[in-house]
């Protein structure tokens, strides 16, 4: 009986030493684990962090993106964002660039629209700041849009309607109509035309008198095309 009470005592001593090893390891790794991670204990949910000076610029189907580099030892990364419905719209990730980029090239866009950013510092234990933005741009062409084709003109009374065929750039603004009372010379600019019509009626002519047509497009950038060929029309009285 002495014999088989030692070895129940002995097992239960070895149980306890066992317990507490275990709880003293689990205590130590907790504690390592804390003292690692630079947002415990308070188990941070929120990043106050937001890039400074964002901004852009437009180039040819691109746009340049820069800020700020932020100085803090817990920064992962940056994420930039963009849609092109508006500022308020559905942004969508573009890329993620290392904490030591403070530019970036969106290329191959479309001229002529208009694309919004927002971009976000992202931390070590991959929460989001507060984002920057949003800014927009609108790529624009650096070469003038074609020359307006098939300009033709049609005769009324003291008027002249013209019309051609639409231009196809995403970046047109409108077009340019000229006119002359001779085949040569410096023809005068008349009115503009917004880039959704194709046609224009200058009235207010005068009968018999032949009028000389010119027709350019133009862009956001401003640039113009050349001039395309020369029609001629008569107002008549009906």
């Amino acid at each position: 009986m002495h014999c088989i009470s030692t070895s129940i005592k002995e097992n239960m001593k070895y149980k306890l030493l066992f317990f507490y090893m275990i709880l003293f390891l689990l205590i130590c790794g907790c504690g390592a684990s804390k003292h690692e991670n630079p947002y415990s204990p308070g188990n941070v949910l929120v990043y106050p962090i937001v890039p400074g000076n964002f901004a852009c610029e437009s180039g040819d189907r691109k746009v340049i993106l820069r800020w700020d580099l932020l100085q803090d030892e817990f920064l992962d990364r940056y994420v930039l964002l963009r849609n092109d419905t508006g500022p308020d719209g559905d942004y969508r990730e573009v890329v993620n660039l290392k904490k030591i980029v403070n530019t970036y090239e969106d290329k191959e866009l479309r001229n002529g629209t208009v694309y919004y950013y927002k971009l976000i510092a992202v931390n070590v234990r991959n929460i989001e700041g507060i984002p920057a933005g949003p800014i927009s741009a609108t790529p624009l062409s650096v070469m003038p849009p074609g020359i307006p084709k098939k300009l033709r003109a049609e005769s009324y009374d003291k008027k002249v309607f013209l019309y051609w065929e639409p231009n196809d750039e995403p970046d047109l603004k409108g077009y340019f109509i000229y006119r002359n009372i001779m085949p040569k010379g410096e023809f005068q600019k008349i009115t503009s035309v917004s880039k959704q019509f194709n046609s224009f009626t200058d009235i207010e002519l005068t009968n018999g008198t032949s009028y000389y047509y010119k027709i350019t497009a133009y862009n956001l950038a401003g640039l113009e095309s050349f001039f395309g060929s020369t029609v001629i029309a008569v107002p008549f009285s009906m």
